[in-house]
């Protein structure tokens, strides 16, 4: 049995698994479509609150779909205060899985999503929050795509150059995800990232459904390296002439909190959030405070 059929068949797995787990009801008043991204690519986006207000766009990190927003999109003061869009990236989840991913090609699907959303409402507040790689997602969108206009950016757990050092664990994980055919070892790496990348062990039913998710990328997603050294957005970010929010896990083994700093000490006016007993997953680990936090936020933008 080759690679792509155990894939399939383990994706099946996880589905039942998921499906029988009563972690959130999914929201009824949720809009879903589609849109045309970098070079055609089919991207698979969601929306739902009150479209009058202030929007906010949440993309995901390295592995995760639009799930990984679901304490922010079950939450019923967020959805009723602002208009939330989350999507898939290429490769991921929902939307298309070409043979083609970059940072810049990331930020042309972003611009795309975020166009579609200004497309009736063209002085419409828009404000980007990036997870993990989703940071530098947003950051190239906004250097590259100028003419539209961004209001307000929170970087959770993010990147904005590839100057920090993961555990080396982690780094011998991506090396791993990247160069190996191998069923179970894939599998493996997939299992090791998500028993690490908390402060405290995830539940059972969170790590099948980030696994699930994980299972499911594509093979040009998961062999295209993130860590490029020639990336660096720093003097992009520091001269960033909107609001900005660095939210920093204090335990974070992914992104240290020595870079974490390092990043949001760049900013024009240093705003930032250090949650102590948190790891790389502050939406999920301390969703309660981490939602009060970015309302807070956004409401003042």
């Amino acid at each position: 049995m080759n690679l792509i059929t155990f894939l399939t068949l383990l994706s099946y797995f996880f589905a039942a698994v998921i499906a029988q787990v009563p972690i959130y009801t999914f929201p009824v008043n949720t809009y879903n479509y589609y849109v045309s991204g970098g070079n055609g690519v089919q991207l698979y986006v969601e929306e739902k609150g009150n479209p009058e207000m202030t929007t906010i766009v949440f993309t995901n990190g390295y592995l995760g779909t639009h799930n990984s927003w679901e304490p922010q999109w079950t939450d019923s003061y967020l959805s009723k205060k602002f208009h939330l869009v989350r999507w898939d990236c290429r490769g991921l989840g929902k939307s298309g899985k070409p043979n083609e991913y970059s940072l810049k090609l990331h930020s042309d699907d972003l611009a795309a999503i975020v166009a579609k959303v200004k497309s009736n409402k063209p002085n419409k507040k828009i404000v980007l929050v990036g997870w993990s790689y989703g940071s530098l997602i947003s950051l190239k969108f906004m250097q590259n795509y100028p003419d539209i206009e961004v209001h307000g950016f929170i970087s959770v757990v993010g990147i904005v150059d590839f100057k920090f050092e993961p555990s080396k664990e982690f780094a011998n994980i991506t090396t791993t995800l990247m160069n190996s055919d191998d069923f179970t070892t894939i599998v493996s790496a997939f299992t090791t990232i998500y028993e690490n990348i908390s402060a405290k062990p995830l539940s059972d039913e969170l790590k099948y459904l980030m696994l699930g998710s994980a299972v499911l990328v594509s093979n040009g997603y998961r062999k295209t390296s993130i860590f490029d050294p020639t990336v660096d957005l720093s003097n992009f970010f520091s001269n960033l002439n909107i609001p900005t929010l660095n939210i920093i896990g204090a335990q974070d083994r992914m992104v240290p909190l020595n870079y974490g700093l390092y990043y949001a000490g760049l900013a024009k006016r240093e705003n930032k959030i250090i949650y102590e007993e948190c790891g790389h997953i502050p939406p999920w680990e301390v969703s309660k405070e981490f939602n009060y936090d970015i309302s807070k936020f956004v409401s003042n933008v």
